[in-house]
């Protein structure tokens, strides 16, 4: 009896450590940047995933993108999970065999809010993502829509 008792308790812990692991949903955490000057209002989660994989090189306007990589830690982690549905460390190894597989540079990277706000500002075709709470009137936020 004992053995049924201490088996069920277990599997009950189990089961209760599973269930919230596997009903949590990565929090966005980030917002999606482009230079103000650019007239795009939204972008669609499987566009902002080509053009982060280098699949997708210019606006609908023909001017060309210039993608930042923000490695600030829960930025980078919610935008890789959200947009790209990979992780940081899987993004990061399409990145290098992008550049070793001759498919081009991969974007260059910052690894805070302050540079890529910088970064975005100053380039017209620019398109990044910071902090929730990193936004200024410097960058315009676009929606990412499903």
């Amino acid at each position: 009896m004992n053995l049924k008792r201490r088996t069920g308790g277990f599997l009950l812990a189990i089961w209760l450590f599973t269930a919230g692991a596997v009903g949590a949903e990565p929090q966005e955490n980030f917002m999606m940047v482009i230079n103000v000057h650019n007239d795009i209002t939204s972008i669609s989660r499987k566009d902002a995933e080509l053009i982060f994989l280098n699949k997708k090189r210019s606006w609908p306007d023909g001017q060309n993108i210039s993608v930042l990589i923000n490695e600030a830690p829960i930025t980078y982690d919610s935008f890789s999970h959200t947009v790209l549905r990979r992780s940081p460390h899987q993004f990061l190894i399409f990145r290098k065999k992008m550049l070793f597989r001759g498919q081009g540079m991969p974007p260059p990277t910052v690894k805070t809010d302050k540079a890529v706000i910088a970064f975005v500002s100053g380039n017209v075709g620019a398109i990044s993502y910071v902090s929730s709470d990193a936004v200024t009137p410097a960058v315009k936020v676009i929606a990412v829509t499903q």
